[in-house]
């Protein structure tokens, strides 16, 4: 099943080898089907998702901020998320 919206975010991954620390940044995508928000380790039934919100950062990223029953999920984004929310608000029916 294709998605309905998609998302890039990225994850910075650090390891430490013998005298330095390495980060890479890893692209990954948020997916929002009909039933649930999918990461790339987690999967949220929409009836667990209360809220999805973001705040920019300066000019060349911000955090997209998933609210679920469970607790609240941040995502680092580099590009704002105005078609993912408003399909996620239309599947939601919130504001």
């Amino acid at each position: 099943m294709e998605p309905l919206a998609t998302l890039p975010y990225y994850q910075v991954i650090r390891e430490v080898k013998s005298i330095e620390q390495v980060d890479t940044e890893e692209k990954r995508e948020l997916k929002l089907y009909p039933e649930q928000v999918v990461s790339k380790h987690h999967a949220f039934s929409l009836n667990e998702v209360t809220d999805i919100t973001y705040r920019w950062f300066g000019k060349e990223r911000g955090l997209l901020y998933l609210y679920t029953m469970k607790g609240i999920y941040t995502f680092t984004v580099k590009e704002k998320p105005e078609a993912f929310l408003q399909t996620y608000r239309q599947l939601s029916g919130k504001p």
